[in-house]
C-alpha cells in the first residue's frame, strides 16, 4: 500500500497493488477503501473535496460537510456525494456506480475540470442515482433519462435494464469475472 504525500502538500495519493485492500481516514473523517489494484489522489480545497480515481474500485464513506462538496473523479465523469456511502469502478473504457446510502449526482466532466477546482451547479448535473441503485456509463455515453430500477447500466446512449435478460446477465458475469482475477 503506496500512502505518499506528492510533491504538492495538498495532492495525498493511495494505492494498493492486486490482492491488496487499504481503507484510510481522510482528514475531514471521510473514509475510502481501496479494493484491489486501485489508485486514488485525494485534493481538499477551501471549496470542495476531490477525489480522482486513477484506476481502480473506491468506496467513499462521506462525512458531511455542507460548505466543501465531495466530489470524485474519473477523468469524464464527476460523482458529487449528498449525505452518502457509494462505489466507483473504473474499468477498461467504464465507470460503475453504485449508491447504497444517500443520492450522488452525476455530472459530465469538463476542461476545466481537469485540474482546477470547479463548482458545478446542480443544473449541470446528468442524473443523481439514488441508495439502491447502479449506473454503468461507458466513455462517451450519454445519460438522458434516469430510470428507478435497482440496476441501470448505460452503454452510448441506451440504457439497458435488469429485465433484458441475456445482456443484463452478460454484464454481470463479466464484473463477477473482474472481480474474481483481483483474488
Amino acid at each position: 500500500v503506496d500512502q505518499g504525500l506528492s510533491d504538492q502538500s495538498s495532492l495525498q495519493r493511495f494505492a494498493t497493488g492486486v490482492g491488496e485492500r487499504f481503507t484510510a481516514k481522510l482528514s475531514d473523517g471521510s473514509l475510502v477503501t481501496l479494493n484491489t489494484n486501485t489508485t486514488v489522489e485525494v485534493r481538499y480545497a477551501h471549496n470542495e473535496r476531490r477525489i480522482y480515481l486513477r484506476s481502480g474500485e473506491a468506496t467513499f464513506n462521506v462525512a458531511h460537510d455542507a460548505g466543501r462538496p465531495f466530489r470524485v473523479d474519473t477523468g469524464e465523469r464527476i460523482f458529487q456525494a449528498l449525505g452518502t456511502v457509494f462505489n466507483v469502478d473504473r474499468h477498461g473504457g467504464a465507470v460503475e456506480l453504485t449508491v447504497t446510502e444517500g443520492r450522488v449526482a452525476v455530472s459530465r466532466a469538463t476542461g476545466a475540470d481537469r485540474g482546477a477546482v470547479v463548482v458545478p451547479s446542480m443544473d449541470e448535473v446528468d442524473v443523481t442515482v439514488l441508495a439502491g441503485q447502479q449506473v454503468v456509463i461507458a466513455d462517451g455515453a450519454e445519460i438522458s433519462r434516469t430510470f428507478h430500477f435497482f440496476i441501470s447500466v448505460v452503454i452510448g446512449p441506451e440504457f439497458i435494464h435488469k429485465d433484458q435478460g441475456e445482456h443484463f446477465i452478460r454484464k454481470l458475469i463479466e464484473r463477477a469475472d473482474r472481480v474474481a482475477d483481483g483474488f
